[in-house]
């Protein structure tokens, strides 16, 4: 008899399955400057925002809030709030005899409220407007001195004399109705001009045959007469 057949070898063991390749660590973005960053503030070495804009950030934060409450408080004001005071620069000064002063009445008043409320002027800028018209009355002022000494000039050493003369009649043809009263005005502010007040003293002169203080009619003083030409008129008027 045979020997049975000899079982067949056993299979090697399988070998384990191979492991993936590690993947490497990914990289990470760059990082950029934020848009609304000024360049100033980004630190273009680390990348990153400066220290500092910390504190830029609070000194804008605290102006913005405070021009917030510097605007609440300038559109809750009323007109009455609002004030009119002549302050005048250090080098402009208030000529001797000016009266400068607010006039409350003055229609230009009410529309400065009213534009400072709506424009949001502040009372620094109103106080500037109401300067800047107060040194054109001081400049309209210094003209209408110069002019008037340019009249009296023309006038004469005795142009006070004149004006007054002018004035008192004119003054008395008001008082006796001759005149009414804006009549009266409408002349008398003319009467400054040299030519206003030589025009009413010759109609002056034709009222009453003379103006107190002047009187243009006279003729000039004569000429002085030689004694030659007085013993010897013929001769005189042989030689002119």
């Amino acid at each position: 008899m045979t020997d049975p057949a000899a079982p067949p070898p056993a299979a090697p063991p399988a070998a384990p399955p191979a492991s993936p390749p590690a993947t490497p660590p990914a990289t990470p973005p760059a990082v950029s400057r934020p848009e609304w960053l000024p360049e100033a503030h980004w630190d273009t070495t680390a990348n990153s925002i400066k220290p500092e804009f910390g504190q830029h950030y609070a000194e804008v934060s605290a102006f913005h809030q405070a021009e917030t409450e510097k605007r609440n408080a300038l559109a809750a004001r009323k007109p009455e709030d609002i004030k009119f005071e002549i302050k005048l620069p250090e080098t402009v000064k208030v000529p001797d005899g000016m009266d400068l002063r607010i006039n409350d009445n003055d229609p230009r008043v009410p529309v400065i409220r009213e534009m400072a409320l709506k424009r949001g002027w502040d009372q620094d800028t109103v106080n500037e407007l109401v300067a800047l018209d107060a040194q054109q009355q001081i400049a309209a002022h210094a003209a209408e001195q110069t002019r008037i000494a340019e009249a009296d000039a023309k006038l004469g050493a005795n142009a006070k004399g004149r004006k007054e003369a002018v004035g008192n009649w004119l003054k008395g043809m008001k008082d006796r109705n001759e005149l009414s009263g804006e009549e009266y005005e409408a002349v008398r502010v003319y009467a400054t001009d040299a030519e206003t007040v030589t025009a009413l003293e010759k109609i002056m002169a034709k009222a009453n045959g003379s103006v107190p203080g002047h009187n243009p009619g006279n003729p000039p003083p004569p000429a002085p007469v030689r004694q030659a030409d007085r013993w010897y008129p013929e001769t005189a008027q042989k030689v002119s």
